[in-house]
């Protein structure tokens, strides 16, 4: 079977690995290949590289490099279109795949929605529904992590769409050993995007709210990479809370999955607005990596809860995240909730 892979990200980009590792994955099932998005700016972290995977980097603004991608795909003549999110599936009234299925025309196109649609206003949302509602009938399936990022796209359910669930490869983890009775938490971690929309800023004022005792004995390491890196920079220093917030540019996969067992916990600090119902990958990896994981308060990590796990929640708030830190600092965590 040949599958194409068609991604506005650049391959291996930090905050994707539901897309690097599911190509990678099918690549040994399959022969499959890769055209990704070319990195826009510096701030493009890469925490994987394309091995040897066939990947190509285009730049899908050109309307030359988009109608060389159609001839490419053509030739190739792919069982299965995999579209890793973004818009392309349905940009210019669905050029894309109109072009494509009418030459292609036994062809099966799937479209994976990985991230709820990140606009600024309601005009912005209905537009962008209406244009993905219009190109719906060009797809054969949908994917998603949760049925409410399909309704976020299409402004209703979608008949085709289908739920997965997110995992991790626990064997790539070497996971820290369990205490015998809690877990005493000082050295914290969090890892994701330098995006304003992550709401850092927040999360710097939150731990800067923590007792002064507690401060001098705790450490809080932040990895990623992002536009908002040098401003999240100044900031901490703005707080006087160097030492204390470390800042740090992303790493690659193997070099996260060796760091994370030296830490007692993750934070999984995650904005209500935009990402409420949006599960996250990251939690999982601070718990097959045998760390505490300490969580905002959203409906994903709440269902994540429900299917069995023991999570520390704190709400997006200064008097709800220095309880529940200074809970895990003083009292600790149950040992047997850790698994």
């Amino acid at each position: 079977m040949k599958i194409t892979f068609i991604s506005h990200n650049p391959f291996g980009l930090q905050g994707t690995p539901g897309t690097y590792n599911l190509i990678e994955s099918f690549s040994r099932l399959a022969d499959v290949n890769v055209y990704s998005g070319k990195p826009k700016n510096k701030h493009i972290a890469r925490v994987t590289d394309t091995g040897n995977l066939d990947v190509i980097e285009i730049n899908y603004r050109d309307h030359d490099q988009r109608k060389w991608l159609i001839e490419n795909i053509v030739t190739r003549y792919p069982d299965v279109i995999y579209f890793c999110s973004g818009t392309l599936w349905r940009d210019n009234d669905g050029e894309l795949i109109q072009a494509i299925k009418k030459r292609l025309p036994n062809t099966v196109f799937v479209f994976d929605i990985k991230s709820p649609p990140l606009l600024d206003t309601d005009g912005q949302y209905l537009q962008f529904q209406k244009k993905s509602r219009d190109s719906l009938n060009l797809l054969d399936g949908i994917f998603s992590r949760s049925l409410e990022d399909v309704s976020d796209w299409f402004g209703k359910p979608a008949p085709k769409a289908l739920v997965y669930p997110l995992g991790v490869a626990t064997n790539l983890f070497k996971p820290r050993a369990i205490e015998a009775t809690e877990r005493i938490c000082r050295k914290f971690i969090y890892i994701g995007a330098i995006h304003k929309r992550r709401k850092l800023d927040e999360l710097v004022e939150c731990i800067a709210s923590l007792s002064e005792s507690i401060k001098k004995q705790i450490t809080v390491d932040l990895y990623g990479s992002g536009p908002y890196f040098e401003d999240l920079e100044s900031l901490i220093e703005k707080k006087r809370m160097g030492g204390i917030i470390n800042l740090y540019k992303s790493i690659n996969q193997d070099q996260l999955f060796e760091l994370l067992p030296s830490y007692d916990a993750g934070i999984g600090w995650v904005p209500y607005e935009n990402y409420n119902y949006a599960p996250s990958l990251k939690t999982l990896e601070y718990i097959a990596a045998g760390l505490v994981p300490v969580v905002s308060d959203t409906v994903a990590h709440e269902r994540l809860q429900e299917s069995g796990f023991e999570l520390q929640f704190f709400s997006n708030n200064t008097t709800s995240f220095t309880a529940s830190i200074e809970n895990l600092f003083i009292k600790g965590f149950p040992s047997g909730k850790l698994k």
